[in-house]
């Protein structure tokens, strides 16, 4: 049995595993001109393996899911399995 408490429509989400977090800080990776930059982001109300993100991150950005972890900020990345969405 699962008792629905909240439920949040509209709002930004990333997997839990792009996430990486420090004593300090939450972040994630994303591409941008094939570089990895680190975004700082305030995270929210999580669900399903999925995460609200409540700033630091936009809808435009290409967020980082697979082999992020070590990923230095500014390091060049190659985007080898982008969305269907990305290709139009």
């Amino acid at each position: 049995m699962s008792i629905v408490y909240d439920k949040h429509e509209g709002v930004l989400q990333v997997p839990r595993s792009a996430i990486i977090e420090t004593v300090s800080e939450m972040f994630v990776f994303v591409v941008e001109d094939g570089v990895g930059l680190r975004k700082t982001v305030e995270t929210g109300f999580s669900s399903n393996g999925m995460v609200e993100i409540k700033s630091g991150l936009s809808d435009r950005e290409n967020v980082i899911t697979v082999g992020h972890l070590g990923l230095k900020n500014e390091a060049k990345v190659v985007v080898i399995n982008a969305s269907a969405e990305d290709a139009e």
